[in-house]
């Protein structure tokens, strides 16, 4: 077995060094050719790099420094994968069966953009997938010279690093490091998530993509825990307190964004754009104001946003991964009985 993990290793590393090869030698022309395949080139090779360098989950369960909460972790990440599959119809690509250890640093950074009076996100165009409201660079230089580039445009801008992601079952996407620190719900919402990515994916349409991903993660997660703990577990209490407080707080910060759509709405031409900024920043810190207001059950929740001051970027993102979810909640229930196999069966269908 030993020497058959050393000549993988060594596989791998011949991959990974050929990979190399090849941009270094298309660099010079990748310099002087479109943006959008400079773009493709240099993602490539940061997704390429975390495949060549994840270790199989045995590795890290076999090794004696592990933490043992982690190892624990990992073979949990086994059961929410068959649950999955063989319980509510996910597609299985083979993902989740190595790791990618992150040494607790960002992976990728997204870039989001929406004018100074709108919240219809900016769109880039890629392959296959067609429009996206987000672009994800693995290197936070390149995210921060694209994120200049609109802010000179006069687009508001947002950064943010996603603690996982999907290629669409291209490839198989390995467990990163820092998943294993969330909780077991958590830890399945994340994974039950990125796996209906895989499953169910309309070209040109992210706000469906994403609601139904959010949908089926925030719930069939919860499935999983009850049936994993049991009904009065302390583990299915402390999943579904933590969603409310989030269904809480992204219901919040969505009713403030059709405030905010309507502040818009309201503008007329002959205001400079110094009155439509002192309007625009007002209900915008009125409405983070407010999150202190909000009843969670953890009372320690969101407590960083007090002197957070977000912009449309922000705003639009929520819509992005949560406007939909009180139509898909009713087609779930009226269509397909509340039976996550029939729904995403369903879904299947769908091109």
């Amino acid at each position: 077995m030993r020497e058959i993990s050393k000549y993988m290793k060594k596989r791998y590393k011949m991959i990974y060094y050929v990979v190399c090869g090849l941009f270094i030698f298309l660099l010079p022309v990748l310099i002087y050719t479109d943006n959008l395949i400079k773009y493709l080139a240099v993602q490539g090779f940061g997704q390429a790099k975390i495949i060549v360098k994840a270790e199989k989950l045995e590795y890290y369960l076999s090794k004696p420094d592990f933490p043992e909460e982690k190892k624990r972790k990992l073979l949990l990440i086994r059961e929410i994968q068959n649950f999955a599959v063989n319980e509510i119809g996910l597609t299985d690509n083979g993902s989740y069966h190595k790791v990618y250890d992150q040494h607790e640093k960002p992976l990728l950074w997204l870039v989001q953009a929406c004018p100074p009076y709108s919240l219809e996100p900016y769109t880039w165009k890629f392959p296959f997938v067609g429009r996206l409201s987000y672009k994800g660079y693995f290197s936070k230089d390149d995210a921060l010279k694209e994120s200049n580039r609109l802010k000179k445009l006069g687009y508001d801008v947002y950064i943010r690093n996603p603690s996982a992601w999907s290629t669409l079952g291209i490839i198989k996407d390995p467990v990163f490091s820092g998943m294993l620190d969330r909780s077991d719900g958590d830890l399945a919402n994340v994974i039950l998530h990125e796996m209906t990515h895989s499953t169910v994916f309309l070209k040109n349409n992210l706000q469906f993509n994403e609601n139904i991903a959010t949908f089926i993660g925030d719930n069939a997660s919860a499935l999983f825990i009850e049936r994993k703990y049991g009904a009065d577990s302390c583990e299915l209490s402390a999943y579904l307190n933590s969603n409310k407080d989030d269904v809480l707080f992204c219901d919040h910060i969505m009713n403030g964004s059709e405030k905010l759509s309507n502040l818009y709405k309201s503008f007329i031409s002959c205001m400079s754009d110094e009155e439509k900024n002192a309007m625009k920043n007002a209900l915008i810190k009125e409405i983070i104001a407010a999150i202190k207001t909000l009843s969670f059950n953890d009372a320690n929740a969101f407590k960083g946003y007090d002197s957070f001051h977000p912009n449309n970027a922000w705003f639009a993102g929520f819509n992005t991964y949560r406007n939909d979810l009180s139509a898909i909640k009713n087609e779930f229930a009226d269509n397909y009985n509340s039976d996550f196999k029939k729904y995403i069966t369903y879904l299947k269908t769908l091109k």
